[in-house]
């Protein structure tokens, strides 16, 4: 028996557990109590109306239970035992004496004190409107509509848990504008910078924060995505019932975060919902946990476009382990810029005093394993009535508007006031006209920004000017331009340049230790357009070929790798490798000018001997040349 209670008890806190985060969630978002909620495993039409009617009938029934359970609590416990705890035991009890019973007699007991353990519950949430947690706001189901005073253009937000209801009474023109500053993330804190977009206008702005480190796994990632697909699907619906305009940012995060949605783009709940089903959108991406570094970007997503009411709901597998502390940055959210934060954390690794300091609340929303995101999500389609994706499929196929992925940013006209211009910036070129820009920033922030068209400058070096137009192309091979005047030139008879160059260079160079030319026969680092060779692949065939395409002693050529002048050649590029021969002449040797080398493999060139060929006997040169090749082609390169 004792063992049935225990189990019996663990199950019941995982129910709880989810009406918990349900009510949160629906709180937070919708501004409504979740109390229609009922303990059904589908979202279905006919088990939504079930759970409307039965919240419209029993109300009262529901409430009188509820007292009477908490009555027998108080006698029977510590204080600080919720009606809710005294309700589950009691079902805990009625599960454990239908075990004598037949299977469908304890399946209906079951099912039966669910049911009555959920309205309890829900029924002692209610009369709860005072608890720490809860912002108190009018039932809407059964009073009249409050008057809402319109906010003023610039107004502060006001902190309001606002419902659906309420703000469809708002013009959204009149969306309160940021007030003070905009965060800004550091430099070297790694954090992606969202900028504002004040002239967008929200009934409710959103940013969904979703963790993708390595403890939550790419399977647990998945139904993390699902249940925010679901949630989103949900939003869609309500606000198309009461007509609002709802600007969503979604972020990824684990070592690093990442903007998957940005508000500002204004996009479509819908379209949004069908970056799910694309396989290059939302990525897993393991690592540790930046819960601080996910806050201070959706921070920017809500100071982002002008909004009545903002919300961020972070979903968490564990405490955070990297990027600082997450509370108190949470804190300044809440307290400066009005962001009600849920802190949804899943499994039993979370860190419950950091995710209280993060959502500002006395209590924990969380959930004991991921595959409970199901229920937790069905729990939220009943209690907001969306019965199937009938509605959300038909709703979405209207919507004819396109997925941005870029947006641009604007300020408000007051905003734009408060501006003063700066000086003129230097003539800039765009293609193949110039301008000079004077901007204006507010808190760091581009507001406005002017631009006229002025006179170019000259071409840098490297370029020269398109005839006809003010355009700069680069000087082409074998040409060079050493500076901003001008146009390109060629380059002198035995130098060679690539395109763009500022100089010419002697193809192939035999230098000393020191950077002079080594006269004639002797021992030097071998350049190529003025930078070292690798030795990958080189043989005395190539040392040969080399050596008589500069002219020199080669009929004894030879080669090994080396640092003969470190400061020299460290100071230059690689710039040829995989040098293949196969014979003395240069023309029939082939080579890459990317190289996977370090100076320790530069090629020291050395050129002895004759003049002539090896030898004027074809069959010789011909055998001599095959010998040499299978040596190169059996030898590793130097790696």
């Amino acid at each position: 028996m004792l063992l049935w209670l225990t189990l019996l008890g663990l199950w019941n806190g995982a129910i709880c557990n989810r009406y918990e985060a349900a009510d949160a969630i629906q709180h937070a978002i919708f501004g409504e109590d979740s109390g229609t909620i009922e303990a059904t495993d589908s979202p279905d039409e006919d088990s939504a109306t079930a759970s409307a009617s039965a919240m419209a009938s029993g109300a009262m029934d529901e409430a009188t239970a509820a007292s009477q359970t908490q009555a027998s609590s108080r006698s029977t416990t510590r204080a600080g035992t919720s009606g809710a705890q005294t309700a589950h035991l009691m079902m805990a009890t009625s599960h454990a004496m239908s075990h004598a019973t037949t299977r469908p007699q304890r399946a209906q007991n079951a099912q039966s004190s669910r049911r009555r353990s959920s309205a309890a519950y829900f029924a002692s949430r209610r009369r709860r409107s005072s608890a720490a947690h809860l912002v108190h706001r009018p039932r809407t189901e059964h009073a009249a509509q409050p008057t809402i005073t319109p906010f003023r253009q610039g107004q502060k937000w006001s902190g309001k848990s606002y419902s659906f209801s309420e703000l469809s009474q708002m013009n959204v023109k009149s969306a309160p504008s940021q007030q003070g500053k905009f965060y800004r993330p550091r430099v070297f804190e790694s954090v992606p910078v969202v900028e504002p977009c004040q002239a967008v206008k929200c009934h409710l702005s959103m940013a969904v924060m979703m963790d993708s480190s390595g403890s939550v796994g790419a399977e647990n990632y998945k139904k993390e995505l699902g249940f925010v697909k679901t949630l989103l699907q949900i939003l869609a619906v309500k606000a198309e019932d009461v007509n609002l305009k709802v600007c969503v940012g979604l972020i990824s995060y684990s070592t690093d975060v990442h903007v998957e949605v940005d508000p500002c783009c204004e996009n479509s709940i819908c379209r949004i919902i069908d970056q799910f089903s694309d396989r290059r959108r939302l990525v897993y991406r393991d690592g540790s946990t930046n819960t601080n570094g996910a806050l201070k970007v959706a921070r920017q997503m809500l100071q982002g476009p002008a909004s009545f009411k903002k919300v961020a709901l972070l979903i968490t597998d564990g405490k955070s382990n990297t990027g600082g502390s997450p509370v108190d940055f949470a804190r300044s959210m809440r307290e400066q810029d009005g962001i009600q934060i849920v802190a949804l954390g899943v499994t039993s690794d979370i860190n419950e005093f950091e995710l209280r300091g993060i959502s500002g609340h006395d209590t924990v929303t969380k959930i004991d394993q991921f595959d409970e995101f199901h229920e937790l999500a069905n729990l939220l389609l009943q209690a907001n009535k969306v019965a199937s994706n009938q509605n959300i499929d038909f709703m979405c196929h209207r919507d004819k508007s396109t997925y941005k992925d870029t947006c641009e940013r604007v300020m408000t006209e007051e905003q734009k006031a408060q501006c003063v211009l700066g000086e003129w910036s230097n003539c800039v070129r765009k293609e193949d006209k110039c301008y000079k820009t004077q901007t204006c920033k507010l808190n760091g922030i581009v507001i406005t920004k002017e631009s006229l068209e002025c006179k170019c400058p000259p071409c840098p070096a490297g370029e020269e000017e398109v005839a006809g137009s003010s355009a700069c192309v680069l000087c082409s091979a074998g040409t060079y331009k050493p500076d901003d005047t001008g146009v390109c030139l060629v380059c002198p008879e035995g130098t060679v340049s690539d395109s763009g160059a500022t100089k010419c260079y002697t193809e192939f160079d035999l230098v000393d230790s020191s950077g002079q030319s080594v006269v004639g026969a002797g021992e030097g680092i071998l350049l190529y357009k003025a930078g070292t060779v690798c030795d990958d692949y080189f043989s005395n065939l190539a040392a040969a070929a080399l050596c008589r395409k500069m002219n020199r002693p080669y009929s004894e050529a030879s080669f090994r790798n080396g640092l003969i002048g470190w400061a020299l050649q460290s100071k230059m590029e690689i710039k040829m490798d995989d040098v293949r021969c196969q014979s003395d002449v240069w023309s029939e040797c082939t080579f890459s000018e990317i190289d996977n080398c370090s100076h320790s493999e530069d090629v020291i060139l050395t050129c002895r001997g004759e003049t002539e060929t090896f030898t004027s006997d074809p069959a010789v040169v011909t055998k001599k040349a095959s010998e040499d090749l299978t040596t190169t082609l059996t030898t590793p390169p130097y790696y």
